[in-house]
């Protein structure tokens, strides 16, 4: 995530999701995965006001929170986007100055220890990487490594009991490759034993959310996609077959 992309169409559906998802109960904790603004890449979907009517109250506070401060990650935690009580972690994730090898992933490792402190009183963290899982391709220490969440990051996270939420982008494959990748990539295995994660994959645009849900979330959060579905925001979120299987949530 970086300044510039705040307040595009991507955030909007994202937070509304979030929202939904955790409802009063689930407590949220979000990963930044924050990034250096990138002058000249500006997000190209900041004019989206044909969506408004989907949720015009939190329409109405990203407009508000733009023309009046800026788009600043910090200023989406300040103004209470999200539910008052949500954790964030916002420590920068670059690699500039620090040389490869051995400082690289000292430094990585430290950053994912600090994101687990941060959000370790909660049911569900969101994590909020550039691009989204990264791939076979790409080293995790590299300079392009910080645009990426790695799949032992969302281990991690629930191996500690929380439910995952992970932003990906689709980006010249098909929702079906995204999805097929995620599921080769992601640790599926439960905390507890014999139990498996159950994926459940949301399109928004041009954008994916992949959710992992812990056992004891799991009914809460998929009645909660039902409702996000049948609600105003059903025009713009699909639910995604994730085990080969079609219609609903699973």
């Amino acid at each position: 995530m970086r300044d510039q992309y705040v307040g595009d169409l991507g955030d909007f559906g994202k937070y509304a999701l979030l929202r939904f998802l955790t409802g009063q109960d689930l407590k949220l904790g979000v990963v930044w995965y924050y990034r250096p603004n990138v002058p000249g890449q500006d997000s190209d979907h900041h004019n989206y006001a044909g969506y408004r009517r989907a949720d015009p109250q939190l329409y109405d506070l990203l407009q508000a929170l733009i023309h009046n401060h800026g788009r600043f990650v910090r200023c989406v935690e300040e103004f209470d986007v999200l539910p008052g009580n949500t954790r964030y972690f916002r420590d920068l994730l670059d690699y500039a100055g620090i040389p490869p090898g051995a400082q690289r992933q000292q430094f990585r490792e430290r950053w994912l220890h600090d994101a687990l402190q941060a959000t370790n009183d909660v049911d569900v963290v969101y994590l909020d990487p550039d691009v989204g899982l990264i791939p076979y391709a790409v080293d995790v220490h590299s300079p392009k490594g910080c645009n990426y969440a790695h799949p032992n990051d969302i281990g991690l996270f629930l191996e500690h009991g929380k439910s995952v939420v992970l932003y990906q982008t689709i980006r010249g494959r098909s929702v079906g490759q995204r999805i097929d990748a995620a599921r080769a990539l992601l640790p599926m295995q439960s905390t507890q034993p014999n139990k498996q994660i159950r994926l459940i994959a949301l399109q928004f645009n041009t954008r994916l959310f992949i959710i992992l849900p812990q056992q004891e979330h799991r009914e809460r959060i998929k009645a909660r996609v039902r409702q996000l579905l049948a609600s105003s925001w059903g025009a713009h979120f699909r639910r995604v077959p994730s085990n080969g299987a079609h219609g609903g949530v699973q």
